[in-house]
């Protein structure tokens, strides 16, 4: 980050800070002592990764949820 960037906050938790920059159009992630600085065609592969591995892991989970809350609607004619 240089000192000219201004930072807009995208989005801040407890573990995570997401800013994006409009004068390098970088985004720039903070991960309790990691740092990342990305430009928003790779921030948005990256989100997209992330959100397909989610995906993955939350799979058996929900496939579990779907089963057990499996209902059965009469069509009526």
């Amino acid at each position: 980050m240089s000192a000219a960037c201004q930072l807009d906050e995208l989005a801040k938790s407890t573990t995570t800070t997401i800013q994006f920059c409009p004068d390098c159009q970088e985004i720039h992630i903070s991960l309790g002592p990691i740092s990342l600085r990305l430009t928003r065609d790779h921030y948005k592969r990256f989100s997209k990764d992330i959100a397909k591995a989610n995906y993955q892991l939350e799979l058996p989970e929900l496939s579990l949820e779907m089963l057990h809350e499996q209902q059965y609607t009469k069509l009526h004619s």
